[in-house]
């Protein structure tokens, strides 16, 4: 028995020293607390709960310094640790409404309002008739309210979006530094959306090189699930500054930590060949911003293949309507633009022309997000077909105007 009691003094005998170490430190345990509370109020906070501890330390049942340490927690913004020592208070004395009140307003800037309001109905289960208490349960059970009719609305707003079709009409030109006259485009696209995914029909008109040629394009969006939904294109032209024949097919999924990736095919079908692209995306969101990149890999018909790349980026501003954003193009060009051969225009001559491209663009809507406005201006460097290894540079700009219907 004595054995026992000396192994317990040798342990204790320490901790023992160490606070009565800290008890000689703290020697008025409210002239340290006011001292710490001031440096708290400064903005030292780190220095201020250490010097609540040594308090504590040497004076566990001093209630106002172990709810300070949990106010500088709060007020830091390291909500579950002051949630913590909060419960540690509440565990131990219910009927101190100035803890509470502590409590539930670490909640309310948590913006863990169900958390908050729980903790209000649990503290006047002990304090049932305070007022002061009673209104901060209104308060927050205002704020729920609202957040909920604000949820209902947007859910609303959000189901309205889905079934809302939209027309759009854009016009482009590229002029040129040398050699070629400008070119210009036009597209009308009626838009229809669904929970089933969207639907977008497209014309397509060109006139480049005093040829002039239009091109009819569909392109769906089907939603497969949550996470994963699927591009589909098919379009086909009569003209020769067009493909005879195009189509694509695309599957995308969402992934954690806002990333999304994508892997598909395309098909070109011209007057003399064909081309088949494998191309991808991977695609990240931060905050208000998105980037994305995709390669592509062209294969022709007599076997020859190219390789292209597009890097874009956008900052979003106020929605989803409205951002910034820039694209830029490196490689043998898969857009394609259509240029002269001996005279004669085909347009899967594109495919082997080598290109530098940088793009910006800029979209901004309406308040009601019905009627929006996108503006692009672009340069670009591009070889020449007819004389391989010399470039020709322009610079491209147009505009477009959808509505909402």
């Amino acid at each position: 028995m004595k054995k026992i009691r000396y192994i317990l003094l040798l342990l204790v005998f320490p901790f023992w020293g160490q606070v009565n170490a800290y008890a000689q430190e703290v020697k008025d345990p409210d002239i340290s607390f006011m001292n710490a509370r001031a440096i708290a109020f400064e903005g030292s906070r780190t220095v201020a709960r250490d010097s609540l501890k040594r308090i504590l330390f040497a004076y566990p049942s001093y209630a106002d310094a172990a709810l300070l340490i949990a106010k500088t927690h709060s007020w830091d913004k390291n909500y579950d640790e002051a949630r913590k020592h909060f419960n540690r208070i509440t565990s131990v004395d219910k009927l101190k409404k100035e803890v509470w009140i502590a409590a539930i307003n670490n909640e309310i800037r948590a913006k863990n309002l169900n958390i908050a309001l729980g903790l209000a109905n649990k503290s006047l289960v002990h304090l049932q008739f305070d007022e002061e208490l009673q209104s901060l349960k209104g308060q927050i059970m205002k704020k729920l309210n609202k957040g909920r009719k604000r949820m209902s609305k947007y859910k609303r707003k959000e189901r309205k979006y889905a079934r809302k079709r939209s027309i759009m009409v854009g016009s482009a030109i590229e002029s040129f530094d040398k050699v070629y006259d400008p070119m210009y485009a036009a597209t009308v696209q009626f838009e229809t959306k669904s929970e089933f995914g969207k639907i977008i029909p497209r014309v397509n008109y060109a006139e480049r090189f005093n040829s002039k040629g239009m091109q009819y394009e569909l392109d769906t969006y089907p939603v497969i699930s949550k996470k994963l939904y699927a591009y589909t294109n098919f379009a086909f032209s009569d003209s020769k500054i067009f493909p005879k024949q195009k189509g694509g097919l695309e599957l995308f999924a969402e992934l954690p930590k806002a990333l999304e990736v994508s892997g598909g095919v395309r098909y070109m079908r011209f007057a003399d060949q064909s081309a088949s692209i494998v191309t991808g995306s991977l695609g990240i969101y931060r905050g208000n911003y998105y980037a994305s990149l995709r390669p592509f890999a062209t294969t022709t018909s007599n076997g020859n293949t190219v390789f292209s790349g597009t890097l874009m980026g956008r900052k979003y501003l106020r929605d989803p309507s409205n951002y910034f954003g820039v694209q830029l193009t490196y490689g043998f060009d898969s857009e394609i633009n259509q240029f002269i051969v001996d005279g004669e225009l085909l347009s899967e001559t594109t495919l082997f022309l080598d290109t530098q491209r940088i793009r910006f663009e800029y979209q901004f809507s309406d308040k009601s997000s019905d009627h929006l406005f996108k503006t692009h201006l672009g340069v670009n460097r591009q070889e020449l077909a007819f004389d391989a290894g010399n470039y020709v540079f322009s610079i491209t700009a147009g505009i477009q105007y959808q509505i909402n219907l």
